[in-house]
């Protein structure tokens, strides 16, 4: 005997091919999401840094070398042990991000 709605298998390809449409159309709100805050995160960077050394950074984990801007002083580095260095220095009451400014001076 045949039922109304199709076979059981028929069935069930169709209601594969829904779970495959809403799966996709997650993945691509998903991705538009993350492609969205990729373009904040790089509007950041080039906010903060020259957009030349912000393009160099964001394509390499190379280091980068040294150059010489006419408005602009910025030193990229990453001291080793610096967060238990400073962890006694950031003390609110003892001069607090003050004396780690004069300790990197």
């Amino acid at each position: 005997s045949h039922n109304k709605g199709g076979s059981l298998v028929d069935q069930w390809l169709v209601t594969l091919e829904k779970k495959s449409k809403e799966l996709k159309d997650l993945f691509d709100l998903k991705n538009k999401d993350l492609f969205k805050e990729k373009e904040k995160t790089k509007e950041l960077v080039y906010s903060l840094l020259p957009r030349e050394i912000a393009e160099q950074k964001m394509m390499s984990e190379a280091p980068i070398a040294p150059q010489v801007f006419s408005n602009c002083s910025f030193f990229y580095s990453d001291i080793k042990g610096f967060t238990s260095i400073v962890a006694d220095l950031t003390n609110l009451e003892d001069g607090g991000p003050m004396d780690v400014v004069e300790m990197l001076d």
